[in-house]
Order: structure tokens, then C-alpha cells, then sequence
């Protein structure tokens, strides 16, 4: 895998990112938003058909997790599917970069070299962030992004995701059941994040276990280099709405169809 410029300009322009934290940890402290995430380009899919997106901090080629998922959607799906990366159909070793600031539970496995810090933007170190109920954690993750034509394709795509990337098993309306997941790949996220756009912003009529969620993309700077950051936000979306026209923030909207267990769980929490 290729050195990711974007992370080196991230490292390169902490005074930036520190800008970017004072405006918006304020937003998470206020309870607007539970996180955001920094993409070097807007990681809007192309209307072309429907585009799963799945979220997580292992999803490099030599990662384990990635490497068992890509396994059982291999044999889920032994004709293949395509994975898109900033309106390219791609390799599927080819990934999304991002940089994930979000508030998590003390219970939450950390991902390699993660930072915290208070919702004043204060840097902590690990041992004091333990010490805090509420802490804002930043790393770099990544996006896996799947494009499917028919919705009964992409409704078999996400029965697989709900079944191998979710610990805990999930009923047919995107809830957690109390059973440990048999079949979850390694590390599978107590609340996977999953979600999908389709061509006329319309949620098939098939999946009740998603519900409507607006994405926020707000244009930002780094080192001279234009970037997006993106939230999604359902309960509180009119007040954010009303906030950055107030603050003179640019913005736009987009509707995303969320698994229920991350809505209710954590977007909403």
C-alpha cells in the first residue's frame, strides 16, 4: 500500500486541525454531533446505482479484519462486486481515507495510535482520558464503499454485512440481540457502521432496519489543500441546520439510510 499524503498532511498542519477541533468539539459538546470525519476529497458516490458504505479503522489489505471480510464477500458473492473510492471503480485493495474524530465508551477497543481529547480541544494523554466520562477520539480510519445496481443486491450485501461485522447478532430491524455473534470477523464493532445512498434519495421499501439520516459536508481547508468534513446527524439536524447558518458555515446536505443499531445506539445516543 502506497504512503497516504493525505495522512502526512494531516501531521503537517496540527494548527489547522486544532482550528477545525475548537469549531466543531463544540458542536459535539452541545450534543448536535457525535463525531465527524475529514476526507481529502467530498466522498460523494456517483448516482449511478446504490453505494454501501462501511466504516472501520481496519480496512487496509493487510489488516486481519479486512482480510476476513473481504474472504466471506468473496464467497457471499463468487461473481464479484466493485468497489468505489472518490467516483472511481477501483481494485478492491483500494481504500477511503479519513480522519475520525468521535466520542466513544470507555468499553470501545482502541485503534492503533489514537489521540484524545477533552471537548475543549485539550490534548490528553490515555491514561487521563481513562479518567473522563466523556472524551473525543481521533484516528485515522477508513471507508469501504460497495456499488450495487439492483436493490435486491444490495439487500443481500447488507445482510452480510449485518451478518460477519456486527459482536453482537442483529435482528431483522437492525437491533442488537444479547447473543455474541458466531460468525462476526475479528475485531467487528459492537455498533458497525453501516449505512448507503441510492440514485433518487429515496430508502427502498424493504429496509425497515435502516432509517433516514442527513449527512452534513462542510467545506475545510488543510495546508492549502481542499477537504470535506462530514457528520451524520438525525434527531438534532434542523438545529445544526439553523447553527452554521448563523455561523456563516457553508454547508450541504445529502440523505443516507443508516442501520438502526447505529442510529439508535450512537447517532441519537
Amino acid at each position: 500500500m502506497e504512503k497516504s499524503s493525505f495522512k502526512h498532511t494531516l501531521k503537517s498542519n496540527e494548527a489547522e486541525l486544532k482550528r477545525i477541533r475548537r469549531i466543531y468539539f463544540h458542536f459535539i459538546k452541545e450534543g448536535l454531533i457525535t463525531g465527524y470525519n475529514l476526507y481529502e476529497k467530498e466522498s460523494q458516490p456517483p448516482n449511478t446505482g446504490n453505494v454501501l458504505s462501511y466504516l472501520h479503522a481496519d480496512l487496509k489489505p493487510t489488516d486481519k479484519h479486512f482480510q476476513e471480510l473481504s474472504a466471506v464477500i468473496k464467497n457471499e458473492f463468487p461473481t464479484g462486486y466493485k468497489i468505489l473510492t472518490q467516483n472511481r471503480i477501483v481494485d478492491k485493495s483500494d481504500i477511503v481515507e479519513r480522519n475520525a474524530d468521535y466520542l466513544t465508551t470507555q468499553s470501545w477497543t482502541d485503534p492503533q495510535n489514537m489521540r484524545y481529547f477533552a471537548l475543549d480541544g485539550e490534548e490528553l494523554t490515555r491514561d487521563e482520558a481513562k479518567k473522563l466520562e466523556i472524551v473525543v477520539r481521533e484516528s485515522f480510519q477508513y471507508d469501504l464503499l460497495i456499488n450495487v445496481q439492483e436493490e435486491n443486491d444490495l439487500r443481500r450485501l447488507v445482510n452480510t454485512f449485518k451478518k460477519y461485522t456486527s459482536r453482537f447478532s442483529l435482528d431483522q430491524r437492525g437491533l442488537r440481540k444479547k447473543l455474541e455473534n458466531k460468525y462476526a470477523v475479528v475485531n467487528a464493532w459492537d455498533i458497525p457502521m453501516l449505512f448507503f445512498s441510492t440514485p433518487g434519495n429515496k430508502k427502498p421499501e424493504n429496509f425497515s432496519d435502516f432509517l433516514t439520516v442527513t449527512l452534513f459536508n462542510m467545506p475545510e481547508t488543510i495546508g492549502n489543500q481542499p477537504i470535506t468534513l462530514s457528520t451524520l446527524v438525525r434527531r438534532r439536524a434542523k438545529e445544526l441546520n439553523k447553527l452554521l447558518k448563523q455561523m456563516n458555515l457553508p454547508f450541504s446536505l445529502e440523505k443516507r439510510y443508516v442501520l438502526r443499531l447505529a442510529v439508535s445506539s450512537y447517532i441519537d445516543a
